[in-house]
């Protein structure tokens, strides 16, 4: 039973897979004659509409719905004739059942048509069926050796399909090899069938700009040439539903001025009933500049707060400022500096539409802001100055008052000047003398204020410098700046000079101011007498009327001026004594017993001015200023008091100028004295010194060459001794002349041994040195006593 189930099912197999090739072949068949069918509309189609686009230049709407209608027939063809036998070749749609199959089949076969579908319609039965499953059998073996897809000739079935595509194949194939621009231009309107298209004109429209873009914001110039055989003398441009004329430069050229672009703009341009093809102006955006401000960091040393400015390029800082500049900006990618001499670019940082750039500022330069996208830079240039304003130095002035009368102080003063601040200030000065002519400048610190401008003032104490005669003080003020940048600068006076007179010098000067102090006492007294004689002279009026008249009282007024003047001169003549004073005993100090005697000078002069004096006068001057009458006892009483007074002061006067004389004398004799008596010991040391430099010494273990630079020293030091001698000797005849005015009663003869004791021991140590010689060492005289001068008294 087993075996039978087998065989049947084996037979029935066969038939089936005889069927399945029969409805694989009748799909291909299917699929073959579809695309034959669809490439034959399609393409007639397509030579169609390209004919009528070509030569009729359909409208937008008609060529528009043209496309969409044959994009519409490829899909249906598609979906009709191709995409169904083909899903049902692969197996992804199911187009014929068995039963569909077998009458196609018997269609073909006529003679097997009821068995293949007898055996198709028991083979369900025959599985429980012994009967049927051997009826089956016999069907399934009636059908073997049949080939059901031979029945499907292909080639025979597509035959007559093919001259319906071979037809419009070769007329396109022609058409492409004849003139391909028929298909290009009729396809290329129908696929862009939005834009216009117009029939050849005699002429056309050439674009003349590179390129049709513009700025926003910005006008834009179409130039537009015309090229043909007849040429147009107006063209017109349409765009936003408007029509406008075009301006002609010159036959043939036009161009028209787009004004403020905002937007995209579509034109197209017509003259004579003819069309251009739609154009595009497409708009870009330019970079732009909306904002921008400047931080300025100013140097510390200046403590200046830091500053913004807004919407201001040209700066003006000072050197070594930190500059950060913040722009804000629009359809920009890139910001940069440019500066000039030198260049420098510097870029700035991006945050977003924001850029900053910092610098700092070291020099003058000329510097552009330039911007830039990928459509273009910034359309105006942006230039602007930085200007560094460089650290000034310093500036400084100078005054010196020196005090003239010790000679031991020194006022400086004077102005200082900085664009900023000043940070040091210093007084350099040396001390030239002939020993050392150039030596090192030293430098003390002085007083410096705050700010910018100053003026600064120093009392200079000189005795700590410890300068002696003839040396000569150099100095000069030098001041800094409190530059940050570059380190401080300086600037210095120039060069002042305080020189400390010789003793000559200094004696000279006293002379002539001792002269002067004797010729204003001597003046003062004339006066007196004077005034004394006027007096008298009116008291003697005053006996012979009762009253005084206008010019007497017209004398009396000069009286007193001449009083007034001589007062004047008196405390003018006093302040001259205290001076000189002061200078002999910076010069020369003096011995006790002079020191009281000029003590007691000076008391004298301070006495000459009587308060008692003064207030008579200044009653004689009220009483003629109020023009009073007085009895004539009362003014003969103050004439004789005033009278009185002026003999008292006449006397005081002379006794103070011999005491003054005298005083004189004593002091320069006491100088001599004490000169001479150096100049002994001096001479005494040079020949000690003279003696041990001798080459017979045994004690002296110097060279030839020592020796010889040691005897000249030594020849200096005399020669530098006998100066001084010479100049003692000028004030030793001095001091004869002033003995012999008072009378030769200070024994200024008596002198006169020392001084050639001297003289001798000077020409002496002179001749030995000169043959490098030893000398012996002359004994010093015993110095003669001072004889008690003659003292003025009351």
């Amino acid at each position: 039973m087993s075996q039978e189930s087998s065989a049947t099912t084996s037979a029935l197999r066969e038939v089936l897979a005889r069927l399945e090739a029969f409805k694989r072949k009748f799909y291909l068949s299917l699929l073959v004659r579809g695309a034959l069918v669809a490439g034959a509309l399609l393409l007639s189609l397509f030579l169609v509409l390209n004919l009528l686009e070509y030569f009729l230049y359909l409208p937008t709407w008609v060529r528009g719905g043209l496309l969409f209608g044959f994009l519409g027939l490829v899909a249906y063809t598609f979906m009709r004739w191709i995409w169904q036998p083909l899903a049902a070749l692969t197996n992804l749609r199911r187009l014929l059942s068995d039963e569909q199959a077998a009458q196609r089949v018997g269609e073909l076969f006529p003679d097997v048509q009821d068995k293949l579908l007898n055996a198709l319609q028991l083979q369900d039965q025959a599985r429980g069926n012994a009967l049927i499953a051997a009826s089956l059998e016999q069907r399934a073996g009636q059908l073997a050796g049949v080939q059901f897809e031979n029945g499907i000739n292909i080639r025979q079935q597509t035959r007559p399909l093919w001259k319906f595509v071979a037809v419009p194949a070769l007329v396109i194939m022609a058409v492409l090899l004849v003139y391909p621009a028929f298909f290009v231009q009729g396809t290329a309107r129908i696929l862009n069938y939005r834009q216009k298209y117009a029939p050849p004109a005699p002429f056309r429209f050439i674009i003349e700009n590179k390129a049709l873009t513009a700025f926003k914001g910005e006008d834009f110039k179409l130039q537009v040439s015309v090229k043909g055989e007849a040429l147009p003398n107006d063209v017109t441009i349409e765009y936003g539903g408007r029509e406008r004329h075009l301006v002609q430069d010159r036959p043939g050229h036009f161009s028209y001025q787009f004004q403020q672009l905002q937007q995209d703009v579509a034109f197209q341009l017509a003259a004579a009933d003819v069309t251009s093809a739609d154009y595009d102006l497409r708009l870009r955006q330019r970079p732009n500049l909306r904002d921008f401000q400047v931080d300025v960091t100013y140097p510390a040393y200046l403590g200046k707060p830091a500053e913004t400015i807004r919407n201001t390029g040209n700066l003006t800082v000072p050197e070594g400022s930190t500059v950060r500049w913040r722009f804000a900006t629009q359809a920009t990618e890139q910001l940069q500096l440019l500066f000039r001499n030198p260049d420098v670019t510097l870029t700035a940082a991006r945050d977003e539409d924001a850029f900053t750039a910092t610098r700092v500022v070291n020099r003058t330069q000329n510097y552009a802001v330039r911007l830039r996208n990928p459509a273009s830079l910034n359309r105006d240039p942006i230039e602007y100055q930085l200007t560094a304003i460089a650290d000034q130095g310093p500036e400084i002035s100078l005054e010196s008052f020196p005090d003239t009368t010790s000679l031991r102080y020194l006022a400086l003063g004077g102005n200082l000047r900085d664009d900023y601040g000043l940070s040091r200030l210093q007084l350099h000065y040396r001390i030239a003398s002939k020993a050392r002519p150039n030596a090192a400048f030293q430098a003390r610190a002085l007083p410096l204020a705050r700010g910018p401008v100053q003026a600064y003032a120093y009392q200079w104490d000189l005795r700590p410098l410890k300068m002696q005669p003839g040396d000569r003080l150099e100095y000069f003020v030098q001041v800094w700046d409190n530059d940050g940048v570059h380190g401080p600068k300086s600037a210095r006076t120039r060069a002042a000079e305080f020189r400390l007179p010789s003793r000559t010098e200094l004696r000279e000067q006293l002379n002539s101011q001792a002269e002067s102090v004797q010729s204003q006492l001597s003046k003062a007294s004339e006066q007196s007498k004077k005034l004394e004689r006027e007096l008298a002279k009116s008291q003697d009026k005053l006996k012979t009327k009762r009253d005084l008249n206008f010019q007497d009282r017209k004398q009396l007024q000069d009286m007193l001026q001449q009083k007034q003047q001589m007062d004047q001169q008196m405390q003018d003549m006093k302040k001259l004594f205290d001076e000189l004073t002061q200078k002999q005993d910076e010069l020369d100090p003096k011995s006790q017993e002079l020191a009281e005697k000029a003590q007691e000078l000076q008391k004298l002069m301070e006495s000459l001015l009587d308060p008692e004096t003064k207030k008579l006068y200044d009653e004689l001057q009220k009483l003629l200023e109020k023009q009073q009458d007085m009895t004539q006892p009362d003014m003969q009483k103050l004439l004789q008091q005033l009278e009185n007074k002026e003999n008292t002061l006449q006397k005081e006067l002379e006794r103070a100028l011999e005491m003054f004389k005298q005083l004189q004398f004593e002091q320069k004799q006491e100088a001599a004295l004490d000169k001479l008596e150096q100049l002994a010991k001096d001479e005494q040391k040079l020949a000690d010194d003279t003696q041990k430099n001798d080459k017979q010494n045994p004690d002296n273990k110097l060279s030839n060459e020592q020796q010889k630079a040691k005897n000249e020293q030594l020849q200096k030091e005399q020669q530098q001794k006998q100066q001084e001698f010479n100049e003692l000797k000028k004030d030793l005849e001095d001091l004869k002349k002033m003995d012999d005015q008072l009378g030769n009663e200070n024994g200024a003869e008596e002198m006169k041994p020392e001084q050639e004791q001297v003289d001798e021991q000077m020409q002496e140590g002179e001749q030995q040195l000169g043959k490098n010689q030893t000398r012996k060492p002359a004994r010093a005289k015993s110095r003669p006593p001072r004889r008690c001068s003659r003292w003025p008294r009351r």
